[in-house]
């Protein structure tokens, strides 16, 4: 083999190769994964950080942030908000896992000082996710809901909230009357932090549309807080409380808070231990209940009997119920599939029912093979009546 004119063996190539390539990965990690901290930068800094970061990486790392169109009487400028239309910018972390360590966006770390460059750079922010970002501190989570005044959505999903940082987002509600939507799912924050909720949802201040708790643990004595507020709430219009063990009587609770509350719109109650027994409140809940448009029981251990029970309500309820969601129950046989059918039959406003199809039978068991097919058959009217309007 000839390099540069010199004639080499491949035996002498071959490692000279390697050891050039491995020096070039070890630098190029040096430089992307320093083993050195790199110092977090201060006052002034934090502007300068944030704008010394290109902007093709800034809209890069920044996974989920919706700019206002104006910010102080002026259109927005520049090359990065062109790039984007002046409109959105996917921003803000999504990823940290994958790029935390990163020596160019080692500042935009979740802390105090993050949330601090987030205010600085964008001040006119409609629209936050800082979901899997653990937090040490949750003044700072109050502290920029109090400066982002335009902050209209803010999520935090599996992001270590627990108790104490629902209790301070509680609290953050009333200075920032213009947060609608806050996603809470995946944090621990138990009967406490549900109580918190509950207490600024009680407060006229509190313009909050949205809340989801889903996956919280929140018990039974949570769900009454929740249901508690509900009855005096007038802004609330979709609550997702799923995966939770709330258990009947927290459906029982929540279903008599539906007959006082007159703007909730969807209710998500999936995978919470229902049963017939919660399902029953509920369904007796919706004669009274003039607002509601989906409601949402999957996974709750309901048989034939709360499925009768649903189906008798929803077939004579007078208001918008257009979505009933039975999925995962696997206890609702034909008998229940067919009340439901003879429900969407009797009202013309539910579109959308969901029951599981009928589980495969062994060969053999003809009683199984019978009911199975009488399932099937339900199913299918179940289908043809809501296809028929559609």
């Amino acid at each position: 083999m000839e390099l540069y004119g010199i004639w080499c063996p491949a035996a002498v190539i071959a490692p000279v190769t390697c050891i050039g390539l491995s020096l070039q990965y070890a630098a190029l990690h040096d430089l992307i994964f320093p083993s050195a901290p790199v110092p977090l930068p201060h006052g002034e800094e934090i502007q300068q950080g944030w704008a010394a970061l290109p902007d093709d990486l800034l809209a890069r790392i920044l996974d989920f942030v919706l700019l206002g169109a104006k910010q102080g009487g002026e259109q927005r400028s520049g090359p990065l908000i062109a790039s984007v239309h002046s409109r959105a910018l996917r921003s803000v972390c999504r990823s940290w896992r994958r790029v935390h360590d990163s020596k160019c966006v080692r500042f935009l770390k979740p802390c105090a000082l993050h949330l601090e460059s987030i205010t600085t750079r964008f001040p006119g922010l409609v629209a936050l996710d800082l979901s899997r970002c653990k937090y040490a501190d949750g003044d700072a989570i109050f502290s920029l809901c109090g400066r982002l005044s335009h902050l209209t959505s803010l999520t935090l999903k599996d992001a270590g909230a627990g108790p104490r940082l629902a209790a301070v987002l509680a609290d953050a509600l009333q200075v920032a009357p213009k947060l609608q939507v806050l996603n809470l799912s995946a944090n621990g924050i138990g009967a406490k932090g549900a109580a918190s909720l509950a207490d600024a949802l009680r407060l006229q201040s509190c313009s909050l549309r949205c809340l989801n708790v889903r996956d919280n643990l929140i018990p039974a004595v949570g769900a009454v807080a929740l249901a508690t507020a509900l009855r005096h709430n007038a802004h609330l219009t979709e609550l997702d409380v799923s995966a939770n063990p709330i258990g009947h009587e927290g459906a029982v609770a929540l279903s008599s808070a539906l007959v006082h509350n007159t703007r909730l719109r969807v209710l998500n109650l999936g995978a919470c231990g229902v049963g017939d027994d919660g399902a029953a409140a509920l369904a007796q809940s919706l004669s009274g209940c003039s607002t509601l448009e989906s409601l949402s029981l999957f996974t709750n251990h309901i048989t034939d009997v709360g499925a009768q029970e649903l189906a008798s309500a929803a077939g004579s309820n007078a208001g918008p119920l257009h979505t009933l969601e039975l999925r995962g129950n696997a206890a609702i046989k034909a008998s229940g599939v067919l009340a439901l059918a003879s429900a969407a039959l009797s009202n013309g406003r539910l579109r959308h029912i969901f029951v599981d199809a009928a589980p495969p039978v062994k060969p053999g068991s003809h009683a199984q093979m019978a009911a199975t097919a009488a399932h099937g058959a339900a199913l299918a009217e179940l289908q043809r009546v809501l296809e028929d309007r559609v």
